[in-house]
């Protein structure tokens, strides 16, 4: 059974009762509670906190977080403090070391480390260089995809599809046309307007200098409006070869 945003409301609600709130909320209580969610939700990812919830232009109490079991209490006991506020009371000492904990270890579970790369000085040793190429004796220097949540990340090999939009950009105009591109290390399979966006499919090739592991890999969006304006958005990709070399 889903976990709703609903129930992440109710639970942080029942963990302000050790701060001494006993009313039962009202329908404004609780759309405000949502409302502070999708903020806190939001500041989050923004801090790379990628939990995988699920966001919405108009938020439903009635929709899916997309959390994991064991994400949902960062999500419950941090609302509530957010809320407590509200009501005009301090939260409980039992409640701001649960807040404390969860944050730090979802904080943990959805890090994404940022390898770093060998010197430019670091021989590549034996049987790591192309064999006619002496330049290609050193490790070079290799572009990193910024470490954060909008970058995607893909498995060699696999195909996913993606939605850019436009909706902020647009105001009272509409796409006309767009031109999509990619580097070489991926793939455009199909492309289309759709509203307010661009959907797309995208597969994962990998590049041909030997170090697609963690590469970054871009896709290139131009589009154009009715009334002549153009956008161009760049979305970043890292390429993973993990599944191919267990």
């Amino acid at each position: 059974m889903s976990h709703l945003k609903g129930d992440t409301i109710n639970s942080a609600y029942s963990r302000m009762r050790i701060s001494g709130i006993t009313a039962q909320p009202t329908p404004e209580d609780l759309e405000t509670a949502l409302e502070r969610m999708e903020g806190m939700a939001a500041r989050w990812f923004k801090k790379n906190i990628n939990a995988g919830y699920n966001f919405e232009d108009e938020p439903d109490p009635n929709s899916p977080t997309g959390l994991d079991a064991g994400e949902r209490d960062a999500y419950a006991s941090n609302l509530a403090m957010l809320l407590l506020s509200d009501f005009g009371k301090a939260p409980h000492q039992g409640l701001v070391r649960e807040a404390s904990t969860t944050f730090s270890d979802i904080s943990a579970s959805t890090a994404d480390p940022r390898e770093v790369n060998y010197p430019q000085r670091q021989p590549r040793g034996r049987g790591n260089t192309l064999r006619y190429n002496r330049w290609q004796r050193f490790y070079r220097p290799q572009a990193i995809a910024p470490n954060e949540s909008a970058t995607n990340t893909m498995i060699l090999g696999d195909i996913q599809d993606f939605v850019e939009h436009f909706d902020s950009y647009l105001l009272t105009d509409d796409i006309t046309s767009f031109v999509i591109t990619s580097d070489t290390g991926l793939v455009v399979v199909s492309s289309s307007i759709n509203n307010a966006g661009i959907d797309y499919r995208i597969r994962a090739d990998g590049s041909n200098d030997g170090e697609s592991s963690n590469s970054l890999q871009q896709v290139k969006i131009v589009m154009t409006t009715t009334a002549g304006r153009i956008e161009t958005r760049l979305i970043n990709f890292i390429l993973d070869d993990q599944d191919l070399n267990p």
